[in-house]
C-alpha cells in the first residue's frame, strides 16, 4: 500500500465516523502494519489480528 491507499483509508474512516459508525481493520498483513506503525496511524484505527477476533469482540465495542 502506498500513500494513496493510506489516504483512502483515512478518508474512509472520516466518512464512517461522520455517519456515526465505526471502522475496524482486521487481518492486516505485515507490510501494511509496518506502514501504519511508521505513520502512527495504528493509533487511529482499531486493528484486530483476525476476523474471528473482531467478531468475538464486536459486541463490546
Amino acid at each position: 500500500m502506498d500513500s494513496s491507499g493510506l489516504g483512502a483509508l483515512v478518508l474512509s474512516l472520516k466518512m464512517v465516523r461522520a455517519a456515526g459508525a465505526k471502522l475496524f481493520l482486521c487481518s492486516v498483513n505485515e507490510q501494511i502494519m509496518m506502514l501504519l506503525e511508521l505513520t502512527d496511524m495504528y493509533k487511529v484505527f482499531r486493528i484486530f489480528e483476525s476476523r474471528e477476533e473482531l467478531e468475538k469482540n464486536i459486541m463490546n465495542l
